[in-house]
């Protein structure tokens, strides 16, 4: 398959990469966000992790809401693992070196999945890729026993972002807009109609916040700061990502060129160029339509609604849990241009309209059921 994203109007590489990258901070965790970011990517599928210090391993659990400075925080960091443990032990016969099977510090495994020349590098990774799915389960679980709303989660969400949005205007990026929405009802049946997968299939962007920039330069900085203060990377959902503004590989080949010799650099660009080819296909899209949109996994600290689950429902599942929230990201040029002729939302919905009464009348019945329309519900 062709690779659309090498095509793509690129930003002013020099400056963005210089707001977002410096040069005595360069590092493959940071370059491997941005990737999985722009492509999405499963954690079960990934070779390696890029942690260098326990304080980046708190950092990142803090973005799963959880702080290991807390007792019950760590309580539960770890009972996740050894369960993970316990899994590979019982499930595939395998039997998990001591220094992780007793493990006292969870952070260690973190480190340890990010050397590949330590011995216990493969079973540490492995542990934590069946505590990644172990996580999920547990918040699943609470959140089956918690009796709150989605409107009540949405706040939420809404509010960490929000939060964010001040994040990134206090670090010089010159944020436009943060808007956080839910997909009204009759969109989300229209949506449905459209989709050719079962009726049950799960409605990503039932929540959708969409931040616009001003500078297209600032479109690096943007996303890596969302992996460091708003949610980890690989809480981005595999093979849902859209990417129409940035060239990942062009942005490699740019840092290679300004820092020659960059080891973090040269490993990201081999692996860029061996990678398997994809692109992101919206049917109802025009080809003028510009963005960077995708969708997390975003985890929630439940806290101000703790006291209406059972404190056996705490302990055993933690205090987070997750809810999809899709994320749209513009510079305010490209924004502009896509509410301007046929990439506009207004001709995209008629378009989906217009596939959805081929499907529920038929062809040779659609020119008599179509109608011009005005709504303007978001997609």
């Amino acid at each position: 398959m062709e690779d659309t994203a090498d095509r793509r109007p690129s930003v002013d590489l020099d400056l963005s990469l210089s707001k977002a990258f410096r040069d005595e901070t360069i590092d493959i965790a940071d370059l491997e966000a941005v990737r999985m970011v722009l492509r999405g990517r499963s954690l079960i599928d990934v070779d390696r992790l890029h942690f260098r210090s326990k304080e980046a391993v708190r950092r990142h659990l803090m973005l799963l809401c959880y702080d290991v400075t807390d007792p019950q925080d760590l309580y539960i960091v770890d009972s996740v693992m050894r369960e993970a443990i316990s899994h590979l032990e019982v499930q595939h016969g395998y039997s998990v070196p001591e220094p992780i099977a007793n493990f006292s510090d969870p952070t260690d495994l973190f480190l340890w999945a990010s050397e590949p020349d330590s011995p216990y590098f493969q079973p540490a990774l492995m542990v934590l890729k069946v505590s990644h799915v172990i996580f999920h389960i547990r918040a699943r679980s609470l959140r089956h026993q918690l009796p709150v709303s989605d409107n009540e989660l949405f706040n939420l969400a809404r509010e960490r972002v929000l939060a964010f949005g001040q994040v990134l205007r206090s670090s010089g990026v010159d944020l436009t807009n943060i808007e956080a929405g839910e997909k009204p009802r009759r969109s989300q049946i229209l949506k449905l109609l459209a989709k050719r997968e079962t009726l049950a299939a799960q409605l990503h962007d039932r929540i959708r916040f969409r931040i616009i920039i001003k500078n297209a330069s600032d479109m690096l900085p943007t996303l890596l700061l969302m992996t460091q203060k708003l949610f980890p990377p690989n809480y981005v959902v595999p093979d849902g990502s859209r990417n129409d503004l940035v060239s990942f590989k062009e942005m490699l080949e740019t840092m290679n060129q300004q820092h020659p010799g960059l080891e973090s650099i040269r490993d990201a660009l081999l692996r860029e160029r061996n990678r398997t080819k994809s692109s992101f296909h919206n049917e109802f899209s025009h080809p003028d339509f510009r963005m960077i949109n995708f969708v997390v996994d975003l985890p929630l600290r439940i806290d101000r609604y703790a006291t209406r689950a059972s404190s056996a429902a705490l302990n055993k599942f933690g205090r987070v849990v997750f809810t999809m929230a899709e994320f749209q990201v513009f510079d305010l040029d490209t924004f502009v241009s896509n509410e301007q002729g046929p990439g506009s939302h207004a001709h995209y919905k008629a378009r989906q309209r217009r596939a959805v009464l081929r499907r529920l009348v038929g062809n040779d019945a659609v020119e008599a059921w179509c109608r011009p329309n005005t709504d303007s519900d978001d997609a």
